[in-house]
């Protein structure tokens, strides 16, 4: 699971990159680790708004099944 709070560089403010990881980068991780599917959560209200953007930019490395959690959400292995 990892936070999605900014969109790529330079779409958001630039202090939020010091704290959290790009949708791309949490793509390439996702790849790199093997990641059976990717659950995004920790949305600010831009991602909320931008999951076309987020999704097509994670999908440049990682092709597994990528979700957004909502509150009250309960995961299953």
């Amino acid at each position: 699971m990892f936070n999605s709070v900014v969109l790529d560089p330079p779409r958001s403010p630039a202090i939020l990159y010091t704290l959290h990881t790009p949708p791309k980068a949490i793509g390439e991780l996702a790849r790199d680790v093997g990641a059976g599917q990717l659950v995004l959560s920790h949305l600010s209200p831009v991602i909320e708004r931008e999951h076309e953007a987020v999704g097509a930019s994670i999908a440049q490395a990682y092709t597994g099944p990528v979700s957004y959690a909502t509150d009250g959400a309960v995961l299953l292995p």
